[in-house]
């Protein structure tokens, strides 16, 4: 499968359709604005004032027809675009009725919470009402200093706002791109018959807890599918069909099986970068998993922290925990700090038989290529690391630092090194 960077490709596509219609959305801020300053006057409390500059920006904030209609030839584009790399020549692109639909949906998406960002967003208006009240409080009443004080206080807020502005439309468009270009892929992947799909996250210090528990996690095309057709045919009930996953216990869903998980495709939440691949059964081998106590524990807390990681990993399928294994191959995870990888190739290197920085490294990422034995450890501060085995070498990989902490060498016999390092932890084999 070619390779794709969503993340920079996204971002530049988000750029020009954020950089297009955001000047549009700003002069709609500014109008609502002026209008409020017009008949401020008539108002004898700042909380009355506070409700009429609200329903202005609802009234006056709306995307136009042209603004729709570039949005809706930008978002055929990205589809277009999402399902070609999604499975490559294996059939003819063309818009059928689930495409239009899909794209007719993420169009509308973009449009209600673009033009009512105020309602359509709790949170956003309490931090309006916030920052008035504050300017309330610091600044003086601006009505009870008549006009000069109704406009600094509305070039003030205006200033704001404009901020918060262009915030809010790049998160929504942002969002709606990544569930635009997930739907795509679930339709190109329905178009060619391909049964599973991989759930995978980028895996750099960007990556949220909640993407990084989703990763390497197989879905059924045919559950998103389903997913989708509820969400287009009844967009009002999209957070009860398909809510985003940050509204869940992060530990809860950790133990969920891949069938009962509340959502099977990103975005996760707003910003979210994850991204849906094939997943070919017959092709994708995976590792011969077991799930198993590498040592026993010597505390009541060890005990209880071995339990919850093999319930955690119990509730995956086997290809689960294999994709999860081989996301430490890929270049975001085979790396070290600076101060780290001196520290120990000084102490390491010369054990390990590696000559020069360089090789050290390139030691360490084939015993994670192809490692004999495969640990999990869960630390007792929460953080995860991953023990990769192989020919009396370990290579300990770091699942919230995204690092390797240490390539070292061990004295004796497996079982040692096992116990040596589950002193503050709970360790549990995998292969």
């Amino acid at each position: 499968m070619a390779e794709y960077d969503w993340d920079t490709e996204g971002n530049q596509d988000i750029d020009r359709i954020v950089n297009t219609i955001l000047p549009a959305i700003l002069q709609k801020v500014e109008e609502a604005l002026k209008e409020a300053f017009k008949y401020a006057k008539y108002f004898i409390s700042f909380q009355d004032l506070q409700r009429f500059i609200i329903s202005k920006l609802e009234e006056k904030v709306r995307l136009s027809t042209k603004e729709k209609e570039y949005l809706r030839k930008e978002f055929e584009k990205i589809y277009e675009k999402a399902q070609k790399e999604a499975v490559p020549e294996m059939f003819k692109f063309s818009f059928g009725t689930p495409d239009l639909r899909t794209i007719s949906y993420a169009e509308s998406l973009a449009d209600f919470y673009l033009g009512k960002f105020f309602r359509g967003d709790a949170r956003l208006r309490k931090e309006v009402i916030n920052w008035m009240n504050a300017y309330y409080l610091t600044e003086g009443n601006p009505i009870g200093r008549d006009a000069e004080g109704i406009q600094a206080f509305l070039n003030r807020f205006g200033q704001y706002l404009q901020q918060r502005t262009e915030t809010k439309a790049r998160q929504i468009i942002d969002t709606t791109y990544n569930h635009l270009k997930n739907s795509a892929r679930i339709r190109a992947f329905q178009k060619a018959r391909i049964t599973y799909y991989r759930w995978d996250a980028v895996g750099d210090r960007l990556t949220c807890p909640y993407c990084r528990s989703m990763d390497g996690r197989i879905f059924r095309t045919v559950d998103a599918v389903r997913t989708l057709d509820l969400i287009e045919a009844d967009p009002e009930n999209l957070p009860d069909v398909k809510p985003f996953l940050t509204n869940f216990d992060l530990d809860t869903l950790k133990k969920m099986s891949s069938d009962n998980m509340p959502s099977k495709m990103p975005p996760a939440h707003p910003h979210c970068r994850c991204v849906l691949n094939a997943y070919q059964e017959e092709i994708e081998r995976p590792l011969p998993v077991v799930v198993e106590p590498a040592t026993q524990p010597k505390s009541l807390e060890q005990s209880a922290l071995l339990q919850q990681l093999q319930e955690e990993y119990r509730t995956l399928k086997s290809e689960e925990i294999s994709e999860r294994v081989k996301a430490h191959i890929g270049s975001s995870w085979t790396r070290y700090s600076k101060e780290n990888l001196l520290r120990n190739f000084q102490e390491h290197g010369h054990l390990v038989g590696a000559e020069t920085i360089e090789q050290y490294k390139r030691m360490s990422k084939e015993i994670i290529k192809n490692p004999e034995q495969v640990f999990i450890r869960r630390n007792f501060d929460g953080s995860t690391d991953y023990i990769f085995v192989k020919n009396g070498k370990y290579v300990i990989s770091s699942d919230d630092t995204l690092e390797i902490r240490e390539f070292a060498k061990f004295q004796n016999q497996i079982n040692e090194l096992i116990n040596q390092l589950s002193e503050f932890a709970a360790i549990i084999k995998v292969l």
